[in-house]
C-alpha cells in the first residue's frame, strides 16, 4: 500500500503529473502515511507553523499544500506552486551544480528526456511508478535501495 491508500481522511492525492501532496487542512496526523512510505519522506511537523497564513512574495495564494501546521504530516511538494507557474523547483533552479534537472516527461525536446534514459528510479518494485528518477553508477544502485528500506529517513 503506497502513502495515498494509507491516509484515512484522504489528504494525500497524487497529482497527473505525478506530484504527491498532503492537504493539510484534511490531515489527522495520524502517521498511517509515513509507515507506508517506501522512500521515508513524510514526516509529522512536531511543533512549528512554517509558512502558515504567511504569503511569499511569489505566491499569490497560499495553497492547502503550503501550511506545514503542527502534528501534520509534511513532505516535499517538489514547489507545485512554482511548477504550476512555469517553474523549476527552487530546489534545482538553485543548485550551483546543476546536479538536477527538471521538466516534461512527455515532452520529447525537454532537457530531462536526454537524461532518463541514463537514469534509474529507486524502489521501482514497490509500485509507486515514482516520476523521479536518479543517475547513479549501476554498482551501487542496489546498495542505495538496501539502505533506503533499511533505513528509509536517509532520504532526507
Amino acid at each position: 500500500m503506497t502513502c495515498v491508500g494509507a491516509c484515512p481522511p484522504k489528504a494525500i492525492s497524487k497529482r497527473q503529473d505525478g506530484i504527491v501532496l498532503i492537504d493539510q487542512k484534511v490531515c489527522n496526523g495520524c502517521g498511517d502515511c509515513i509507515k507506508a512510505c517506501p522512500y521515508g519522506v513524510i514526516a509529522i511537523n512536531p511543533t512549528q507553523n512554517y509558512f502558515l497564513g504567511e504569503k511569499m512574495p511569489y505566491e499569490k495564494e497560499v495553497g492547502a499544500n503550503r501550511i506545514q501546521m503542527p502534528k501534520k504530516a509534511s513532505k516535499c511538494t517538489l514547489c507545485v506552486h512554482r511548477v504550476e507557474q512555469g517553474k523549476e523547483p527552487i530546489c534545482v533552479s538553485g543548485c550551483p551544480s546543476k546536479a538536477k534537472t527538471f521538466g516534461d516527461l512527455d515532452d520529447p525536446a525537454s532537457p530531462i528526456r536526454k537524461k532518463l534514459i541514463q537514469s534509474v528510479q529507486l524502489l521501482p518494485s514497490k509500485g509507486t511508478y515514482p516520476k523521479i528518477s536518479y543517475i547513479v553508477p549501476r554498482n551501487i544502485l542496489k546498495q542505495a535501495e538496501k539502505r533506503v528500506v533499511e533505513n528509509p529517513t536517509m532520504t532526507k
